[in-house]
């Protein structure tokens, strides 16, 4: 597996840490870049992890990053966030894991490795769920609860 990495270190021993532990393993990583750049490269990952912290914040918010992933009609595996696995717990491209849960990732991967036709499936799964999360579709119900009207 080739791994892509979005981001940048927080310093030289996290990068060099990073790089050590790492040695062995096909990683690209790709530091900021414009927004139309970074959709545009999304194309080319077959499924995305997303693992932050759940922390007060990130717990109770729904990232918008699913939305992007989602739009590039790929699965995801990401944190056990709250607030993803209450509104969205039907969602079968998305898979919540406990940011310590690597063997749960692992498996998740594997399956996808092991059986190409489930990764399809979750693939257009996400490309639906994108289809029905579009700004058109969703404008007026949002503006109505952000004014309570």
């Amino acid at each position: 597996f080739p791994v892509t990495i979005f981001g940048c270190f927080a310093d030289k021993r996290t990068e060099e840490e990073f790089y050590f532990r790492t040695k062995d393993l096909q990683i690209e990583l790709k530091e900021n870049m414009p927004f139309e750049s970074y959709c545009k490269s999304l194309y080319d990952i077959s499924v995305f992890m997303d693992l932050r912290d759940s922390d007060a914040e990130n717990n109770l918010c729904v990232p918008t990053k699913l939305f992007t992933y989602a739009s590039a009609g790929r699965p995801v595996i990401y944190s056990a966030l709250q607030a993803i696995e209450s509104a969205y717990p039907n969602e079968k491209f998305i898979t919540n894991k406990r940011t310590e849960d690597l063997q749960g990732m692992v498996e998740k991967l594997s399956q996808y490795y092991e059986n190409r036709s489930e990764l399809e499936i979750d693939c257009d799964a996400a490309f639906h769920f994108a289809r029905t999360h579009q700004w058109d579709i969703i404008k007026e119900d949002f503006i109505r609860f952000v004014t309570h009207t």
